[in-house]
């Protein structure tokens, strides 16, 4: 993995991990909200049940009070016989009873009316708290809906983000395998060429051909004309056996470029045919090869278009 994807993915973690610690931190902070409008809703039915009460304790007083209006009612007539000093004691008898008992029910009825006064003012404060509360519930809430849309929109990105870094990384790859190819056919055509400058020296001096066969038509390389591909089958003392032969169109005298595609592509040198058979030939390595040559190498007339 590059410099640049290990930041990319660190980047990318320690984003996910702030969005959801964010996320939770605002779910906590939810939680007191919701435990304090269920107390109020409990307070509220509270004073709702209190005000019925007074309303039920209310009726009674005033049944009451009718009952005992009719009581007194039914007292007060005087027979005509009676004298006049007993028609004024019953009079202010019954006067001073219903005088008591109306007293009585005012003051009930003025106590209650004050319990119901505060129950009601009561009420009304829970009413406005819980409304107020419901509110900044919703709101956060509201809140909350936008964090998550948010926070699947930077997911979603994240994922675009990795996509693109992976398939970066791949051509990152495929661009090092190509460009370590090159840079080793290019060390080895520049080593190719520093050998036949010394050899083109060498021709120059007198007796430089030996049995009608220079040094340089020995290092110098000559492909076939059309294209060929073939496995190295055996190496030994500098020689290699190729599982091609004429039946390719392979003459003696004919170079190949030998590459390894397993493991670390690369490239490793070239071979000279020096025996060609239908089916199979030998050739002999030209120079040093970059690595040992082993079974199950590559040889081909041309390689990355050279």
């Amino acid at each position: 993995m590059t410099t640049f994807g290990k930041i990319l993915t660190i980047f990318v973690l320690i984003f996910s991990l702030g969005v959801s610690a964010l996320c939770v931190v605002i779910y906590m902070s939810s939680v007191p909200y919701r435990n304090a409008v269920g107390n109020w809703e409990k307070a509220y039915n509270k004073s709702e049940a209190a005000e019925k009460a007074y309303k039920a304790e209310n009726e009674k007083l005033v049944k009451e009070k009718a009952q005992l209006t009719l009581e007194l009612n039914k007292v007060a007539p005087v027979k005509p016989a009676d004298s006049a000093e007993t028609v004024v004691g019953v009079v202010k008898s019954t006067d001073e009873v219903q005088v008591r008992n109306i007293k009585s029910l005012e003051a009930k009825v003025q106590d209650l009316t004050q319990k119901y006064t505060l129950e009601a003012q009561k009420t009304a404060e829970f009413n406005a708290i819980i409304q107020a509360h419901l509110v900044e519930a919703k709101q956060n809430t509201a809140d909350k809906n936008k964090l998550k849309e948010l926070y699947d929109k930077e997911v979603q990105a994240n994922t675009k983000l990795l996509a693109a870094a992976n398939t970066a990384r791949e051509k990152q790859v495929e661009a090092e395998i190509t460009l370590n190819v090159v840079k080793e056919t290019n060390r080895q055509l520049e080593s190719r060429t520093q050998d036949l400058i010394k050899e083109l020296a060498f021709l120059k001096q007198p007796k430089a051909t030996v049995t009608g066969v220079t040094t340089a038509s020995l290092s110098a390389p000559n492909p076939p004309t059309f294209a060929v591909d073939g496995k190295i089958m055996n190496v030994r003392e500098g020689l290699v056996e190729i599982s091609i032969g004429s039946d390719a169109g392979l003459v003696k005298g004919h170079t190949l470029d030998v590459f390894r595609l397993s493991g670390r592509p690369q490239y490793l040198g070239m071979i000279r045919l020096i025996t060609v058979e239908p089916n199979k030939a030998v050739g002999q390595v030209v120079g040093n090869p970059v690595s040992p040559i082993q079974p199950m190498d590559n040889v081909a007339s041309k390689i990355l278009g050279n």
